[in-house]
């Protein structure tokens, strides 16, 4: 059965860069949904409260509904707000059990915005967005959904997905 990898946090949190780097590490056929990229393929750009957010939710059900039934792994990353998102996730979820994992990176706004100072995209944004992002974040939950502790390195949360997972 195919597993979904649902990986959660703030802007900033570095669930991007584990979620890439365990879609590298995997063997098994898994597809990569990123919420960003949904969001920065449409015109005008965003997602949040702008007028793409119902079809970025249609896009994500559907590749990701899609993929499980083609018998493809998914990791599905992204800040997947639990005010707009978290109904499709509780239907995946609840389409797809067993074999759902959920992840939320649980870091401090102080954390968040310093790792947010080492990333590509840190001069598009500044703290008072990030901080405003930040407060929207929480965790959805679900009984499958573990909490990665921002003492965690990045080998250390990929880590804990892949033994959770079972990858």
């Amino acid at each position: 059965m195919p597993k979904l990898i649902i990986i959660r946090g703030p802007s900033g949190s570095g669930k991007s860069t584990v979620a890439t780097e365990l879609f590298q590490q995997v063997s098994e056929q898994t597809i990569l949904i990123q919420q960003d990229h949904f969001r920065f393929i449409l015109n005008p750009a965003g997602g949040g409260s702008e007028p793409n957010l119902s079809l970025i939710k249609k896009l994500i059900w559907h590749n990701t509904s899609l993929a499980l039934e083609s018998g493809y792994n998914v990791i599905l990353e992204g800040n997947l707000i639990k005010e707009h998102f978290g109904l499709v996730l509780q239907t995946l979820a609840t389409k797809h059990t067993p074999g759902v994992y959920a992840f939320y990176f649980d870091i401090s706004l102080e954390e968040t915005l310093l790792r947010h100072r080492t990333r590509d995209v840190s001069e598009r944004f500044g703290t008072d967005e990030m901080t405003s992002w930040y407060n929207l974040s929480t965790p959805l939950g679900f009984d499958c959904e573990n909490l990665i502790p921002q003492e965690c390195s990045k080998g250390e949360a990929i880590a804990l997905i892949k033994d959770v997972a079972g990858f």
